[in-house]
């Protein structure tokens, strides 16, 4: 891969082909090809900067340990712009499912992260969140005890005024998708073309970028985003 440089400015699309050409040793035949295959594009302008952030985050359920049950519920409300912290002063206290829910929601794939026992007690989860200045909700209904993967009914939805809009309601494979397609949109977002070492062609999207936004604490994590 060869890049230009920060300081660059080219006054036109075939100067950056040109550039490209040259950095490559390639004829400007072959750059196009390249460029046409992958679906790489000159882009005019600069993207927009835009804004994500939580605004809050609650969920319910029954907690089932041996022959006890207990309710529970957690309700996080105006989170705004700034650092914030889950912390206790012991373990098992649902830190990390605070955070993986957020993750979730994030990449719009549940259960994802969160450990199989926490997500059995849930039956309710819901994340607000903004970009730049519009209002989002993603939420998850299902019966407390039920450890399915497949099971409950998942919301996406936007606010406009006082009134939310639902975007998507169906089942939890379905949200995935249209969590993805509305990050990629609102943020701007190119799909991203890349060969593995075997040759074969495949595409980075919102999973991948969304990842970027979490930094986990085990030697597993390889995402760091800044």
């Amino acid at each position: 891969m060869s890049t230009l440089g920060p300081a660059m400015t080219l006054a036109s699309e075939n100067e950056w082909l040109d550039e490209i050409a040259k950095a490559l040793r390639l004829d400007r035949s072959a750059v196009e090809e390249i460029l046409r295959r992958h679906g790489i594009k000159a882009q005019a302008i600069a993207p927009r900067a835009r804004k994500v952030g939580f605004t809050s985050i609650s969920f319910a359920g029954v907690k089932e340990e041996d022959a006890s049950s207990t309710p529970f519920q957690f309700d996080w409300q105006d989170l705004g712009t700034g650092l914030w912290a889950v912390m206790s002063d012991v373990n098992s206290r649902g830190k990390s499912s605070i955070l993986n829910i957020l993750k979730a929601a994030l990449q719009g794939d549940f259960p994802k992260d969160i450990k199989p026992d926490v997500w059995r007690w849930l039956s309710r989860i819901v994340v607000e969140l903004r970009i730049d200045q519009v209002a989002y909700r993603v939420s998850v209904e299902k019966q407390s005890g039920d450890q399915s993967t497949i099971a409950g009914v998942a919301r996406l939805s936007r606010r406009l005024d006082d009134h939310w809009t639902i975007l998507y309601e169906g089942d939890l494979f379905g949200l995935k998708g249209h969590v993805e397609a509305l990050f990629m949109e609102e943020l701007g977002f190119a799909k991203i073309h890349a060969v593995n070492e075997a040759g074969t062609p495949y595409e980075h999207s919102w999973p991948a970028v969304a990842s970027a936004l979490a930094i986990g604490g085990n030697a597993e994590s390889k995402a760091l985003f800044g």
